[in-house]
């Protein structure tokens, strides 16, 4: 049985998350093929229509740079979206050879539109398509495409200055463009396109090591690749692929942007939309706050970008819980049975990383939450195994 209070906090909760879902919107941007418009863009999701529109221009320095393409987009603890992009020379005419390492930049932007450039993050010989996450420890991971003649390999790279540099690590042979994308255990999965459709390789050492993976992630009859993933619900995860349209036209003109969902955290994708954009490449989902809404609406937003880590999970002995929200000193943490008792309550915390010993506890599915201020930010399901 569930007592009032958990019944409270379950009608809060629906509350709150019909609100963040009537402000939130779904987005892609993505690198247009239409003539004239080369570069980066942002489409939006018209939830009344289930339509996607063109959408607004990404914005360097005040400036649409038709040089700018593959973004990558991470959204930070301090709820900036910061772009990851590759610029080479697509409308600007190359200097003489020899034109050295190619460069990914990145930029920083309040409203996912107009960002300020921050400087070059990560340059190597014959480089594209960044990657980027944030890893449980708090440093950063990049996979960028290298592409050669025959193959392509994905070479992986790390950040300890909070994503503004990064230095080669190591690289993954025979991959296609790369995603990368963080699992609920703290293992790290790179997505790629392959035979059959999507499949991936995972690092449970924070990216020094990968195995490939059985299966295929995502199976279909056509060639897809440039794979985008984003969680969109506590039991939804999308899937931007790039396609291939009937115009025969191997650049962005002659590209398609389709969408797949999973329901089992990225191990299986389905495609439920075989056409979002057309004349359109590279995508990279993202989730935008509407600039519009009150500030305890966008209070509310900021709370639902806050992600709860918990690793290992399952866990027997011990776990911990990182979280991405920075107000640590009204942050409360308390772990619930599946009956909704009471167990333990975590207060005076002072870092985004808390240690939890679950010895004690029995097998079985456990809730953390964390709370500030008595609002709920996020909760997050844990397994205890013998």
């Amino acid at each position: 049985m569930i007592d009032m209070k958990n019944l409270l906090i379950l009608i809060l909760l629906f509350l709150k998350m019909t609100l963040l879902n009537a402000q939130h919107t779904k987005g892609v941007y993505y690198v247009s093929g239409r003539p004239g418009e080369h570069g980066i863009w942002l489409s939006t999701l018209d939830s009344a229509t289930g339509t996607w529109n063109r959408g607004d221009k990404v914005l360097l320095n005040g400036v649409f740079d038709g040089d700018a393409v593959d973004p990558d987009v991470v959204l930070l603890s301090n709820h900036t979206y910061r772009l990851y992009y590759y610029k080479g020379y697509f409308v600007t005419p190359p200097p003489p050879p020899p034109h050295g390492p190619r460069k990914i930049y990145s930029a920083d932007s309040q409203d996912g539109v107009n960002f300020t450039i921050n400087g070059v993050a990560f340059e190597h010989h014959s480089i594209t398509d960044p990657s980027i996450v944030e890893l449980p420890n708090g440093n950063y991971l990049m996979a960028c495409a290298m592409i050669g003649q025959t193959t392509i390999q994905s070479i992986i790279s790390l950040s300890i200055d909070g994503g503004l540099t990064f230095d080669s690590l190591t690289t993954i042979q025979d991959t296609g463009i790369p995603e990368l994308f963080v699992l609920s255990d703290g293992s790290v999965r790179i997505f790629y396109n392959g035979s059959g459709g999507i499949i991936s390789s995972r690092s449970y050492d924070n990216g020094v090591t990968w195995n490939t993976e059985s299966g295929l992630r995502l199976s279909t009859t056509e060639f897809i690749g440039d794979p985008s993933i984003v969680k969109v619900e506590n039991n939804k995860w999308l899937l931007f692929v790039k396609g291939f349209n009937s115009s025969g036209d191997p650049t962005p003109t002659g590209h398609k942007i389709m969408l797949a969902e999973s329901n089992d955290e990225t191990n299986t994708f389905n495609l439920i939309q075989p056409l979002i954009l057309d004349s359109a490449s590279v995508p990279e989902g993202v989730f935008i706050s509407n600039p519009n809404t009150s500030v305890e609406e966008n209070q509310l937003l900021t709370f639902q970008n806050e992600e709860i880590l918990l690793y290992p999970n399952p866990a027997s002995k011990h776990t911990t819980i990182k979280f991405s929200f920075h107000n640590y000193s009204n942050c409360l943490i308390r772990l619930y049975n599946a009956q909704g008792q009471l167990l333990k309550t975590i207060s005076n915390i002072n870092t985004s990383k808390v240690h939890l010993d679950t010895q004690n506890l029995t097998e079985g599915i456990y809730f953390i939450q964390l709370e500030t201020n008595q609002q709920i930010i996020k909760t997050a399901k844990m397994i205890i195994t013998e």
